[in-house]
């Protein structure tokens, strides 16, 4: 019989992240054989060292393709993490196929493209924080993730994309219970629904960008799609807008409502930051090493027998990297469960590693130092307005479900 500390470890989508993580790392295991919801087995490395290992393996793959349990169907077609494993686009590409996809975005994903977008992002920024204010003026109390988080990179990215701001409220709804099913849904049919629903405001938008092009990525997909040389199919250019969308948005309202709730419980490393002896650019570096937004990064598969530290991984096995755990590793930082803005190191996976490397870690980074810089000057008596801050539940990503603020007078 199995000891318990070898039994797979349930994972648990309602579970402290934090506490989580130091229970698994305090094992010194770099990996755990875990059961997803659904009780479905797969393989999560965990430390630091071994999450980056696994990212970078040429014998995993992202293609499910690979993966026996659910091409044989013993993992259902409504299973709720479904979305975020099977599909046309990049992120559920391997080789050949992942590097052509990603190619037709990278330009539009580029250092200089992206910089280019700081005087627009700023004009965003200060357009919500006007919001937010008056927000603010019918009540002491503003969930900063819903009048100014969420908003910031969503608006930002269907711009980029060329979304109609009429199908931006209910795309962001559809987003929603994505990433955070209802647990009471047995029969998973609010993923299926939202999933149709983004499905059908993407297959609007291309109709729209069809008959009129713009100057907007989604014009430059819909052209390579009808391209002669069939750059792209159908379905991967839904996928890719999906993935554009989804991962531009969610992400990183989770860095920015992490951070500023990190930077509200330490009102000295706030007057630090202040004060110039920190960059806003630390501070994000540090919000994503200390709160990943992403949990676990699902899903990998092992194209042949490997081992992975010290533990055989046999082909078809599905492996996962715990990315938040891996920015909480004791071995690569003292005081790990510590935001702390002095840290002589800063290394994290919170975007990723290896060939999937996130396209939109610049983006990500630019919204986040915009969004912080301009909230705390704007507010800079803003405070929490108490401990009861609410948490998602969900596996692939972690962080808060609202963050209930006093906004104080404002700097101006």
């Amino acid at each position: 019989m199995e000891q318990p500390d070898t039994l797979p470890f349930p994972l648990d989508p309602a579970a402290d992240p934090a506490a989580e993580a130091h229970e698994l790392l305090a094992q010194g295991c770099p990996v755990r054989h875990v059961l997803l919801p659904g009780a479905v087995p797969a393989v999560a490395a965990l430390d630091y060292e071994t999450a980056k290992a696994v990212l970078g393996h040429p014998k995993l793959t992202k293609d499910p393709a690979h993966w026996p349990a659910l091409t044989d169907g013993r993992i259902p077609g409504d299973w709720e993490l479904i979305p975020l494993v099977q599909g046309a686009g990049m992120l559920h590409a391997g080789g050949e196929a992942h590097t052509r996809l990603r190619g037709l975005v990278s330009s539009a994903f580029r250092r200089a493209s992206i910089e280019s977008w700081r005087p627009r992002i700023e004009e965003i920024a200060a357009t919500l924080l006007d919001q937010l204010e008056s927000a603010a003026a019918r009540g002491p109390v503003v969930d900063l993730r819903h009048e100014f988080a969420w908003q910031l990179p969503l608006t930002v990215v269907c711009e980029l994309l060329g979304v109609p701001a009429s199908a931006i409220a209910r795309l962001r709804g559809a987003f929603d219970r994505l990433v955070t099913p209802d647990p009471l849904d047995e029969s998973g049919q609010g993923i299926l629904d939202a999933q149709a629903v983004i499905a059908e405001e993407l297959t609007q938008l291309i109709a729209l960008k069809r008959s009129a092009p713009g100057v907007d990525l989604a014009t430059e997909l819909i052209t390579a799609r009808d391209a002669d040389d069939g750059s792209l199919t159908d379905a991967e250019l839904l996928q890719t807008m999906f993935l554009l969308l989804i991962a531009g948005q969610e992400t990183t309202v989770l860095l920015i409502t992490g951070t500023v709730h990190s930077l509200l419980n330490d009102p000295q490393q706030l007057d630090a930051v202040r004060a110039g002896a920190f960059t806003w650019s630390d501070v994000v570096e540090e919000g994503l090493r200390h709160s990943s937004p992403v949990r676990y990064a699902l899903m990998r598969y092992a194209t042949e027998d490997i081992e992975i530290g010290g533990t055989a991984i046999r082909r078809g096995d599905a492996v996962i990297a715990a990315l938040f755990a891996a920015g909480r590793d004791g071995e690569v930082h003292d005081g790990a469960h510590r935001f702390d803005l002095g840290r002589s190191t800063r290394h994290h996976l919170a975007f990723g590693h290896g060939a999937h490397f996130c396209l939109g870690a610049t983006l990500a980074r630019l919204e986040a130092e915009v969004a912080l810089e301009m909230l705390f000057s704007r507010f800079p008596r803003i405070g929490l307005a108490g401990d009861d801050v609410p948490s998602m539940r969900s596996i692939a990503l972690q962080g808060l479900q609202a963050l209930p603020v006093r906004l104080g007078p404002t700097g101006r």
